[in-house]
């Protein structure tokens, strides 16, 4: 939108969960049509969107010619192919590259793709026949330098580089990697506040955007109210199931999952039921060294000023988590797979307002940044 487009459906950002998307139509975040277990994927959901509105364009003006800019996500990562499409490769590729070229050779000859009369060019020394290998190397190939044993040519490239570049106005050459891509250093609304207060409805706020809870030291307040018969639900959450964490109250109990990229994840729970009537509960996050990156830290649950729970996060998140930050429910993918089928399981009790107190947090050095970006991409 506002660069010459009329329609946008999709995402904005440079990656996104392939069955829980952050979607946009326009400029209005939506929520996916199914669930995985239904079959959604995203790269059919936007070519399902994209023939549909081809479809309204031709209705109403059969001779006005249009353009459409069809981007799916599927190379990109994170890789989720279609669940009904996994394991259908599963072993396709036994038989090697060699002989996989001449099969893949013979189709295209048989589909006209290529020539007829056209051959495969020679395997190239530095690749090893695959009748060479044993069973346990197969899956290496060791690394050639092409720059080390060919000087002269990478000098030669090196030259045409400079010479296309001045032509077609390249320079100057940025190399702030990980300074353009550091989310931190662009302008926010969050940024210098340590008092923040959210309201219920206040979803999808993407992460890049919303204030920084990795590797800092926080309070969550909860003002709330339960119902004679109880609730569930989120009250807070950031992140998704690659990794985050969650404020909710489950099977009448006060409970917060920290997920540390789905291969650790911890738990505490209240150890008595929550009270009915109006409430004030408390999330302690205190970081037992913020100086230090992805360290351990503390956390104390609380309930109308009494504490009901505790325990310890092993290691943090040393950068950005996922997704977005989602007050009374967990808008995208889960955070805790416990809720997966409940999703977007939003609390059913009353929920006033949720205030936020954040305290100093370690800066990340130009080597994080551009491991936490290259991780990230």
């Amino acid at each position: 939108m506002r660069r010459g487009f009329d329609h946008f459906y999709g995402f904005v950002g440079g990656e996104t969960d392939q069955f829980y998307p952050a979607l946009f139509r326009n400029t209005t975040p939506v929520d996916v049509p199914r669930t995985p277990e239904q079959g959604y994927q995203l790269t059919t959901d936007l070519a399902d969107e994209c023939i549909q509105w081809m479809r309204t364009q031709k209705a109403i003006a059969p001779d006005r010619p249009f353009f459409v800019h069809f981007a799916p996500a599927a190379a990109h990562g994170p890789h989720q192919p279609p669940l009904a499409w996994r394991g259908r490769n599963a072993g396709r590729f036994d038989l090697g590259w060699d002989r996989y070229r001449e099969e893949t050779l013979e189709r295209q000859l048989d589909l006209g793709v290529v020539p007829s009369g056209t051959r495969l060019s020679p395997r190239p020394e530095q690749i090893p026949a695959w009748d060479s290998f044993g069973d346990d190397d197969r899956k290496l190939l060791a690394p050639v330098d092409l720059a080390e044993e060919h000087p002269d040519k990478l000098r030669e490239l090196q030259d045409q580089f400079l010479i296309e570049a001045a032509m077609y106005d390249v320079f100057p050459l940025d190399d702030r990697f990980s300074e353009r891509a550091d989310v931190t250093l662009r302008p926010s609304h969050f940024a210098g506040r340590k008092e923040l207060t959210f309201y219920p409805g206040m979803v999808r706020l993407p992460e890049g955007s919303a204030p920084r809870f990795s590797n800092v030291s926080h309070s969550i307040t909860v003002h709330a109210e339960i119902p004679e018969g109880g609730a569930e639900g989120v009250l807070m959450c950031m992140g998704g199931d690659m990794a985050g964490w969650t404020l909710f109250v489950d099977g009448g109990r006060l409970r917060y999952h920290y997920n540390w990229f789905g291969f650790e994840r911890y738990d505490v729970i209240s150890e008595d039921p929550l009270p009915k009537g109006r409430v004030t509960l408390r999330l302690e996050f205190a970081c037992q060294d913020p100086r230090q990156r992805g360290g351990p830290a503390e956390v104390r649950l609380f309930c109308d000023d009494r504490l009901v729970g505790q325990g310890r996060i092993a290691k943090q998140v040393p950068g950005r988590f996922s997704e977005s930050l989602d007050v009374g429910e967990d808008k995208m993918s889960p955070v805790y797979d416990g809720y997966r089928d409940r999703l977007p399981f939003r609390f059913t009790g009353k929920l006033d307002r949720v205030e936020v107190k954040l305290g100093e947090s370690a800066e990340l050095t130009t080597a994080e940044l551009i491991d936490e970006q290259l991780h990230a991409d």
